[in-house]
């Protein structure tokens, strides 16, 4: 699962809202891994943390793309994202 969401977030090809996506189903497994009382869960976030800063070079790659519509919208969201794992402490 792990393999899958890291290789699914650091494709350049994917639509802006389609990574965006990606990128919120990333943020709800690492905040219920870290929440949960299942045994194990805490596996998820452990092998996604050392992955983040290839996702979010990725993500800087499309916003630095000129002709990507959008742009300040996606950088926006990208950044609420980041506020809420902040304010979560994740």
């Amino acid at each position: 699962i792990v393999d899958f969401m890291i290789q699914a977030l650091s494709l350049d090809e994917p639509p802006p809202p389609q990574k965006l996506a990606r990128l919120y189903l990333l943020s709800d497994i690492l905040y219920n891994s870290g929440s949960s009382m299942v045994k194990g869960a805490s596996a998820f976030r452990r092998l996604l943390e050392p992955e983040l800063p290839a996702v979010f070079q990725s993500f800087h790659h499309i916003l630095m793309q000129q002709g990507v519509p959008e742009t300040e919208k996606l950088k926006g969201q990208v950044l609420q994202v980041l506020q809420t794992w902040h304010k979560w402490s994740l």
